[in-house]
């Protein structure tokens, strides 16, 4: 809207919108009311029998809980585009994707989808409002009621951001004093003289400039007609300010039918209602059978007459006396048919709305495969799920760029770090709307519509193992990973990081490369919580740091002679337990001592192995008379 809207004018919308979905909350309020319990099964054709709760399963509300429960099984993926291709775009949108995330986890939006979905199985709508939270300084996603929701009148299948949209919303008038004390006095003026005991109508009017809020009127008045709401002349604005989101932050999509709004159960109203009736008289057929009418029958022209004192209940035990009469036993039961009536219509009931058998406890037929089980249970691919898949995606689309609008238009400088609070992702990101939010595309979906999450992770994991489908993509459209990159990699670094602990592995057992003292330093760090790549680096920083300490303090001048091979600093040659080097190594240390004297040094001799050493002790254990030449 170009121009602001007066208050009339909204109020004249509001009546025009309420009058025409009339017809529409009645049914609504029907589905409402029998979900909560809140109807009884009348039985005025019975003498003395009281209304009862309905005797039957709750069809209405096992259609519109399992249905929704299926839809919401696996999570939405959001999906956020880059600009362009360089990496500073590419990292903006993983940003923004991210910090969508954390939105998402700030508003409970895992917990509200349930009841949107709810909304649309059993209303054929819901509602989102994104609104600015000015205690909190953030942006709020709101659930609306769809049964006081009155947005633009739009086509069933068109999912949009609406140019308008009004809420009704009751308050008492001791709600307004207290926010709106102003409006109170006002209010009070016009009841004056009259003292009304009931809920005030105010309304929400958001379009493209403003955000109002007015009273139309009392919601019923006292000792009026219920349809008396004299809005045109009582209502009158309360408080107005700019719409700074520069958009309507409302999602009020609709589900796909002929020509209105229909829930999916909408039509089952009557028959359920009819499969309670029976059932109740079925029941009450049955009480009757239990406890039967007695009839007294005279045998002459005088009244029996009852001598043994007050009529005795059969159950006591007690014999009435009478006299001059016959007494007969009515017995009542209900027909032969009643029985496969009821099991027709609650067929009936749940092939319509899209109950399995199974999900009520009810396993008949053969299942002794998982796919029987999947057939059974109504698992597989379910067309009613796949559209409300579809259609929740393409609305929180809408909620996302709603979300961002009304950031960047309230918020636009302050610095806001979210926390994605999706598995595999421990880190924040810091957005800044005026920067961030300016590219506000954005694509929700979910992978396999229709599908439960068992079944995608099946369908993804065939797809890959036939190269049909890449491991990049795989992980983006499975359920349980919210962020494939990030998965990909800790997959790598996982795969990277058990290479390094087998090659760890086989120099320990082959004792090279790697010292016991390292090995145990590491873990040491392990045990205090470091991981395994980290306190190895640490061990073997530590190890060699103190190695080159040692080495500096032995090879400091004056501390020793010049070393093998003619090498000064260097540690000298020991010499076995014997006190003395055998001639062949004591020769060989002279020459390459001699040959390292023209200029550069040669190369150092190694000390004699361990098992040499070893071979050199268990000679000298077995024969005293060693050969002066052994080594």
């Amino acid at each position: 809207m170009s121009n602001h809207l007066e208050f009339p004018s909204i109020v004249s919308v509001m009546r025009q919108r309420v009058s025409q979905d009339a017809e529409l909350l009645r049914y609504m309020i029907a589905i409402r009311d029998r979900y909560n319990g809140e109807v009884l099964v009348p039985l005025a054709d019975v003498s003395a029998q009281r209304p009862m709760e309905p005797p039957v399963p709750r069809l209405i509300q096992e259609a519109i809980d399992h249905t929704s429960m299926r839809a919401n099984s696996s999570r939405p993926q959001i999906f956020c585009p880059s600009e362009s291709h360089s990496e500073g775009k590419e990292a903006q949108a993983t940003k923004r994707r991210r910090s969508l995330y954390g939105g998402w986890h700030e508003n409970y939006m895992e917990q509200k989808l349930y009841r949107a979905y709810r909304h649309f199985v059993g209303y054929g709508t819901f509602s989102f409002m994104v609104m600015p939270d000015d205690k909190l300084e953030t942006a709020v996603i709101n659930l609306r009621d769809p049964l006081t929701t009155y947005p633009e009148l739009i086509a069933p299948d068109d999912i949009r951001f609406p140019v308008n949209v009004g809420y009704v919303f009751g308050h008492s008038s001791a709600w307004i004093r207290d926010r709106y004390p102003h409006a109170y006095d006002d209010m009070m003026a016009f009841a004056a003289g009259r003292d009304w005991d009931t809920l005030w109508d105010l309304v929400e009017w958001v379009d493209e400039t403003d955000v109002v809020i007015g009273i139309l009127g009392p919601r019923m008045p006292a000792y009026a007609p219920q349809e008396y709401r004299p809005y045109g002349y009582s209502g009158f604005e309360v408080a107005r300010w700019p719409n700074r989101a520069g958009m309507v932050p409302a999602v009020t999509p609709r589900r796909v039918t002929l020509d209105r709004i229909l829930g999916q159960v909408s039509t089952l109203i009557s028959t359920t209602d009819l499969f309670a009736r029976l059932t109740a008289l079925d029941i009450a057929a049955a009480e009757k059978a239990i406890f039967p009418d007695v009839a007294v029958i005279g045998r002459g022209a005088a009244p029996p007459q009852l001598i043994s004192g007050p009529w005795q209940d059969g159950r006591t035990g007690n014999v009435n006396l009478l006299t001059e009469s016959t007494v007969q036993v009515l017995q009542s039961a209900p027909g032969p048919l009643t029985a496969p009536i009821l099991d027709r219509l609650e067929n009936a009931i749940r092939d319509s709305g899209g109950i399995p058998s199974l999900y009520g406890g009810q396993a008949t037929g053969g299942a002794r495969t998982g796919a029987g089980m999947a057939a059974l249970g109504g698992f597989a691919v379910d067309p009613r799920i796949a559209e409300a898949n579809s259609i929740m995606g393409r609305s929180l689309e809408r909620v996302n760029e709603a979300y961002m609008a009304v950031m960047e238009g309230y918020y636009p400088t302050k610095h806001f770090t979210f926390f994605p609070g999706t598995p595999g992702v421990d880190e924040t990101v810091e957005i800044v709307p005026e920067r961030d939010y300016k590219f506000k595309a954005n694509v929700v979906s979910y992978a396999f519509p229709g599908s439960d999450a068992s079944q995608v992770s099946v369908a993804i994991t065939q797809l890959v193992g036939s190269k049909i489908m890449s491991r990049a993509t795989g992980r983006q459209k499975h359920p349980f990973i919210d962020d494939a990159q990030q998965e990909e990699n800790n997959v790598d670094e996982e795969a990277l990081t058990d290479a390094f602990e087998t090659g760890l592995q086989q120099q320990l057992a082959s004792g090279q490369g790697v010292q016991l003292p390292t090995i145990a330093r590491t873990i040491q760090l392990l045990r205090s919580g470091r991981d395994l790549v980290d306190a190895y680096m640490q061990a073997t920083a530590e190890d060699q740091a103190a190695q080159a300490a040692q080495g500096a303090g032995q090879g400091a001048p004056g501390m020793g002679g010049p070393g093998v091979g003619g090498q000064p600093g260097a540690p000298p040659p020991q010499a076995g337990p014997g006190g003395q080097l055998p001639p062949q190594l004591a020769a060989a240390l002279q020459q390459m001592g001699a040959q390292g004297q023209g200029g550069s040094p040669g190369p150092p001799v190694p000390p004699p192995s361990p098992s040499l050493l070893n071979t050199r002790h268990m000679a000298q254990a077995l024969n005293a008379q060693v050969s002066p030449g052994a080594v």
